[in-house]
């Protein structure tokens, strides 16, 4: 008798960060890694390696046990996290971390579990605050994690800190990207399309609730397969989700979640440096304090328009690629963000042109102050040399103010109509 297979979930929790000082030093210890994924063009993979110019950020991996011994402060047990239907296990997978240069960075945290209240627990959706129960149960009995604190902690360990300022939890602003393992092909898009919403809303698969509301919900599907007359993938895209249902016949969860972390996960990133980029530069246009911080502020903000954004055109040979990454723009409104970068751009240079002006007015000044005392120590000289009563210097001296008056007097005559 075939018993069913259950579904399996994983999810990719990309928490935004931010950091000062210079891109290199950011995570420097962390080894970079590189892009390996054929679902985008070179360029874009260039864009990723951390090396060059046009380089606009690093990708750097984080193996599950440093993160794991990192949460529990390096205690053995399983851990678990207590939810509204119960208490559901999780797992630590492999965590990536991608810094770029405009001080903004991403943790994705990567777990796997059964429930969905799993993930949306963590998440909080709905809520505006998120006290999250995580449980260590160990050989000396179960023990409650302060989740935040400690990845506070981790964070702040590579030199970054969380985004947004104030007591807010790191995981509300967290982009959610889930990933369903399913045995069997998806016999229609209708199906697919139901399970990937459900993936969405994190809540059970077999759960009857539809929300029309939700209108920043697009849907992208795999070419249908020929061979099991079904289709193997579908995304749901989202402002804050990207929900992924996948199927492999030997439900090998592992080597799908390190398909999603290298197919999905830049495309994701793609699009979330562009709008926290954009979030950033406001932060830093109003704490910028001297001269020289706002020309590096504004080389900054050049380069990114530069390098840092790119056009769904441009993004893959793929069309359903171009698609996810299309609809993630537009559910996060980041083309007009980054339009209005150009706009703070314009800010900046006023502002640096006026304390220019300032400045070369304060030259000006001085060089006047000069000028006048250099005037003034060139008439003592000419009266000093006078008094001597030398009878050349008194005709080249008279000489000299009779042709100056007499230019003076040709200059003032008003001009013939």
């Amino acid at each position: 008798m075939n018993v069913e297979r259950k579904p399996v979930f994983g999810s990719y929790l990309v928490i935004p960060l931010k950091y000062d000082g210079e891109f290199a030093a950011a995570a420097a210890e962390l080894a970079h890694e590189p892009l390996t994924t054929m679902d985008l063009t070179e360029n874009v993979k260039a864009m990723l390696s951390g090396e060059g110019d046009s380089a606009v950020g690093r990708c750097c991996r984080i193996e599950a046990e440093r993160i794991r011994d990192c949460l529990t402060e390096g205690k053995q047990g399983a851990l678990s996290i207590r939810c509204d239907s119960g208490t559901h296990p999780f797992e630590i997978c492999t965590g990536w971390l991608y810094v770029f240069r405009t001080q903004v960075a991403f943790l994705c945290l990567g777990i796997r579990y059964e429930h969905m209240d799993v993930i949306n627990t963590l998440t909080g959706t709905g809520h505006a605050d998120n006290k999250v129960s995580v449980l260590l149960t160990g050989e000396k009995g179960t023990g409650e994690i302060d989740l935040e604190a400690r990845l506070r902690a981790f964070c702040e360990s590579l030199g970054l800190r969380k985004f947004f300022d104030g007591p807010s939890s790191v995981l509300l602003e967290a982009y959610a990207c889930t990933l369903g393992v399913f045995p069997k092909y998806f016999q229609t898009m209708e199906e697919l399309r139901r399970i990937t919403f459900r993936l969405h809303q994190m809540i059970p698969l077999e759960s009857a609730m539809d929300d029309g509301s939700e209108e920043d919900t697009s849907f992208v599907y795999a070419v249908k397969s020929e061979e099991e007359a079904a289709y193997r993938w579908g995304y749901c895209v989202a402002s804050q989700k990207l929900s992924y249902a996948v199927a492999n016949k030997g439900m090998d969860f592992p080597s799908e979640m390190r398909d999603f972390a290298a197919d999905a996960l830049p495309i994701v990133l793609l699009m979330l440096q562009q709008k926290y980029t954009c979030l950033r530069f406001t932060e830093l246009i109003a704490q910028r304090k001297k001269p020289q911080e706002l020309t590096r502020l504004k080389r900054m903000m050049l380069e990114f328009k530069a390098f840092g954004t790119v056009t769904p055109a441009n993004l893959s040979r793929w069309h359903n690629i171009k698609q996810i990454y299309a609809h993630l723009l537009e559910a996060n409104d980041v083309v007009s963000a980054v339009d209005d970068i150009s706009t703070k751009l314009s800010i900046l240079t006023e502002e640096q042109e006026a304390i220019e002006a300032k400045r070369t007015d304060r030259m000006s000044n001085i060089i006047t102050v000069f000028g006048l005392i250099s005037i003034l120590d060139s008439v003592i000289s000419i009266v000093s040399a006078l008094k001597e009563g030398d009878p050349i210097l008194w005709h080249c001296s008279t000489a000299t103010a009779s042709a100056v008056l007499v230019l003076l007097l040709l200059a003032s005559r008003p001009k013939k109509q």
